[in-house]
């Protein structure tokens, strides 16, 4: 397996492992269905086998934001996946882990997910802390909405645990 990190493009390649991990329709019942989300990364950390057929995927975002009214360079995380047939083998570990490296590389103050409370112990393996704060993001019908709850941040530069985080833009 090689890891690789790509430009951000969403090709038809990734589009069609994005629909195998995650059917159309399949996020339906989940409650946050109804927030707009960011699909334009900077990068994606890509899993491949010798045969180049995509085994796990991570989109990487850059954001200028602000932690109790300072700027921050997050680094958000999003589309965390691997194969249906290969999970648990350490793919998106080792994903997550070149992202890390690369937002280390890109001196981003911190890491930021957004994720379901049960996946939170995975993350936790691999030092993500649940933010306690508030967090605020925009949404095409208004300027400003809290979406507290389910984040966790990635000690970089610094490491946040609470306060408010605005990331004056679309979640990822």
């Amino acid at each position: 397996m090689g890891i690789t990190v790509e430009p951000g493009e969403e090709t038809a390649e990734i589009r069609q492992f994005i629909d195998l991990v995650w059917p159309p329709g399949s996020d339906a019942a989940s409650p946050v269905a109804h927030i707009i989300w960011d699909t334009k990364p900077a990068f994606r950390i890509i899993a491949r086998d010798s045969g180049r057929t995509i085994l796990g995927h991570v989109a990487a975002f850059l954001r200028q934001g602000t932690l109790d009214g300072l700027p921050v360079l997050i680094g958000g995380i999003g589309h965390v996946g691997t194969h249906p047939d290969l999970r648990g083998r350490g793919i998106a570990s080792e994903a997550l882990r070149e992202a890390s490296q690369e937002f280390t590389d890109r001196s981003v103050d911190f890491g930021v997910l957004f994720c379901a409370t049960s996946n939170f112990s995975f993350y936790a393996r691999l030092s993500w802390r649940v933010f306690d704060g508030e967090v605020y993001i925009a949404q095409p019908r208004n300027c400003r909405q809290e979406h507290s709850g389910n984040c966790m941040t990635l000690d970089l530069r610094q490491s946040p645990r609470g306060g408010v985080l605005h990331l004056h833009g679309l979640p990822w």
